[in-house]
This record gives C-alpha cells, structure tokens and sequence, in this order.
C-alpha cells in the first residue's frame, strides 16, 4: 500500500515538472527519503521478511518491553494492568514461552479447541500472568507450527508463543491471542 501511494506520488510529481532534470533529480530525492525511513523489523519465528513494515509489524518480547514482562508475571489475571496492555496492543504481535495449562473442544467440536495458554514453563503449582486463549484453533494448521512438532499436543506442553493481541473479555479474564507461530520447546 505504502509503495502504491508512494509510486502515485512520484508519477504526480513528474508528469508535474517541466524539466527532465528536476523530475530525475526530485525522483532520485523521493526514493532516498523512502529508502532511508524503512527500519529493519523483527520477525516471528519462521516467517518471511516483509518488504513494506507496518507499525504493528515489531514484536514484543519480555526482553524487549518491560510492560508485557510485567503482564506476564503478574499473579492477578483479572487485573485492569493485563485488560489495559490488551486495549493498548490490540493487533500488535507479541512473543513469549508459554504452556498448555488446559484444552478443551470448541462448543462441542471434535477437531477444533480452546487452547489455555500460561505464561512460562508449566507447573501444578502456579501459572504467573494472563489466562491467554487460542479459542477455536485447530491444533494442526491454525497454531502454524514452525521446527519439529509432536504428533499430539496436551497440557503441559512447554511452547514459544508468537500472537497478535486480539483482545481481553472482562467477564471471563480471557485474553485471546491469534496465533501467529507457534514452536514446541
């Protein structure tokens, strides 16, 4: 979209000018200005480089942004701080190890799930941060796996989980993410 609008700009901008001097020269500038404001974007796992980031294209990690390393170690899943992160990254990817803390069909369905998944390694004894969900996934193509996968997947289950944040529902203290990949670890 971005290379559409720019690619317009330039055409408006040469057809505009009388001098084919002026129209290289303002041509030339207009690429290096584009050239010079692409940054490099981080990459989830097992996905291709994007040539045109969007601004929802970086990932947050726990290394990277101390507000979900905060979200993720809170011991309160219903807390305003977890609702709040989710309103504030809605549509933003984020990156984290998780666990399967539980599974269960979707409505009644034999091949779809909602999927419980913790922050961090998986233990009896606690699970730190939100109650995030992958609602309605199958476990064969909607997690899009990357590396080498079991041939069942269950609670307890230790994953790195990259997500778009899709939204946090108040009544249930759900945080649903849609998978964006997912690796067993």
């Amino acid at each position: 979209m971005f290379t559409l609008a720019l690619a317009t700009i330039i055409v408006v901008g040469v057809i505009g000018e009388n001098e084919t001097a002026s129209a290289e020269s303002a041509g030339h500038a207009s690429s290096e200005a584009a050239a010079s404001s692409e940054q490099p974007v981080p990459q989830a796992i097992g996905t291709a480089p994007t040539s045109s980031p969007e601004p929802n294209d970086f990932v947050l990690t726990p290394e990277n942004s101390s507000e979900l390393a905060t979200v993720l170690a809170s011991t309160d899943y219903c807390s305003f701080e977890i609702a709040a992160f989710a309103a504030a990254h809605r549509g933003q990817t984020i990156s984290f190890p998780g666990s399967i803390g539980a599974m269960a069909p979707h409505e009644g369905a034999s091949t779809r799930y909602d999927i419980l998944i913790n922050a961090g390694d998986f233990s009896e004894a606690s699970a730190p941060g939100p109650a995030f969900q992958f609602r309605d996934v199958n476990t064969t193509n909607d997690l899009h796996w990357v590396g080498s996968v079991s041939d069942t997947i269950s609670v307890r289950a230790d994953l790195s989980v990259t997500a778009k944040v899709d939204r946090y529902e108040e009544k249930s203290c759900l945080f649903l993410l849609e998978p964006v990949a997912t690796a067993a670890r």
